[in-house]
């Protein structure tokens, strides 16, 4: 039999492997990733570096002397933004900024509207596991959103920083099982988040998890009634056609409804255990072909491979989900795939929210009921993503050429300046 699988995580690259286990032996381990220059990691352990509650009421006044910018930790939305370590002065907290430069987003008015779109809905949605942002502002030509600070960046970075062979089943279930709940809250209020990835889901260092990305979102909301389905086709597609469902790529009369999330969960959760994004080594056309065929990705271990290859799975290289195991599991997973196992509980997981039809997957609501999830306990969820953090380092952040104080020295020091030389108008 042969296994089609476009998950495209047993190279440690995001193209494609469908080859036998001698190839796979053959293959380069991950590589590490390069040297960065000038580079600064975040203070967790200096006594004024304060981590708090996202949900917590600050007084951040719209003041752009209030923050002192400490460096970039990078560019998004095509370079049209970038996002910044900050400290709130009156304060002395850490926080993020993002500066969105308003003149390339006046090139394009959907930048504006979705940018507006995106604000208004973090300010609506009121959830532990949303992203919120404390305030928004003009300051000259950019607009300054000030966020709170996630030290861990997104689930993205996570796996491209440390773990390039994806996170363990214990960590991938505590990180679903909140994103879940926001997704759940989400749809009861009449939204589609439409744009559920990895890059999307944030980490807190005390182990919060935070589902972010809402420049994509929909109401499904019309005169006061809720839709039965839509059909508007999301904006910035080309970022997010790994993860759209197939009825909302096809295009059809029959439109989609919140189940599409559900499936771009279900690729989310294999991109967290297999490390890489499913489909990503194939053509959009191609890409479209296969969910239209309903080609489903899967997760990669023991179980899979050995079917692809007609081979018996022998007991010994299996490895436990980490149901029943220590309250402090690995965060990271086993790097061979043909030596790691996850249980037949996630499996299913990944099969009910990859369903074709999209009547028959399951709501959030009902996805949380899963047996997979029997292994999350909610009073020791932050404890164990916190204790699996701490043998992970934070982001890291590129320092400020110049900080607010040494353009203070300069000005002070032009204002001291004396001319001794006299002026000839002669």
């Amino acid at each position: 039999m042969v296994f089609k699988n476009p998950c495209c995580c047993l190279k440690k690259s995001r193209i494609g492997y469908t080859g036998s286990s001698e190839e796979l032996d053959s293959l380069p381990t991950s590589p590490k990733p390069p040297e960065e220059q000038n580079i600064t990691v975040l203070p967790v352990d200096d006594p004024n570096f304060m981590t708090f509650s996202v949900m917590e009421v600050l007084d951040l006044n719209p003041n752009p002397n209030d923050y002192q910018f400490l460096g970039v930790i990078c560019q998004v939305y095509d370079g049209s933004a970038s996002i910044h370590v900050a400290r709130h002065i009156p304060s002395g907290r850490y926080i993020s900024i993002r500066k969105v430069d308003l003149d390339m987003l006046d090139r394009e008015e959907s930048g504006l509207s979705s940018l507006h779109r995106e604000l208004s809905l973090m300010r609506l949605m009121q959830h532990d596991h949303i992203l919120p942002y404390y305030c928004a502002f003009v300051a000259g030509r950019e607009l300054w959103v000030v966020l709170p600070l996630m030290e861990q960046g997104s689930a993205r970075d996570l796996l491209d920083k440390h773990f390039p062979d994806g996170l363990g089943e214990t960590a991938i279930a505590l990180i679903l099982h909140d994103v879940l709940l926001a997704l759940d809250y989400m749809h009861n209020m009449g939204y589609i988040h439409r744009s559920v990835k990895a890059s999307h889901i944030f980490l807190s260092r005390s182990g919060g998890v935070y589902l972010s990305g809402f420049r994509t979102a929909i109401t499904m909301i019309k005169d006061g009634q809720k839709l039965r389905a839509i059909h508007d086709f999301p904006a910035d597609t080309v970022q997010n056609l790994h993860w759209l469902a197939p009825e909302t790529l096809e295009q059809n009369l029959l439109g989609y409804d919140t189940k599409s999330d559900i499936y771009s969960l279900g690729i989310a959760a294999c991109e967290l255990a297999n490390g890489c994004i499913p489909f990503s080594d194939m053509v959009p056309m191609k890409m479209l072909l296969e969910k239209i065929n309903s080609t489903t990705p899967k997760l990669l271990d023991s179980v899979t491979l050995g079917e692809s290859e007609g081979e018996t799975t022998d007991s010994q290289t299996r490895r436990d989900s980490g149901l029943g195991e220590s309250s402090y599991p690995s965060l990271g997973n086993e790097p061979n795939p043909y030596n790691r196992q996850f249980s037949l509980e996630f499996h299913d997981f990944i099969e009910v929210c990859l369903r074709h039809d999209p009547s028959e997957r399951p709501s959030a609501a009902e996805l949380l009921e899963h047996d997979f999830f029997k292994q999350v306990s909610t009073k020791t969820t932050q404890e164990v993503l916190c204790s699996m953090f701490q043998s992970v380092k934070p982001v890291s952040y590129t320092p400020c050429q110049s900080s607010s104080k040494d353009v203070d020295d300069s000005v002070k020091t032009l204002e001291n300046l004396q001319l001794t030389d006299e002026w000839e108008f002669d």
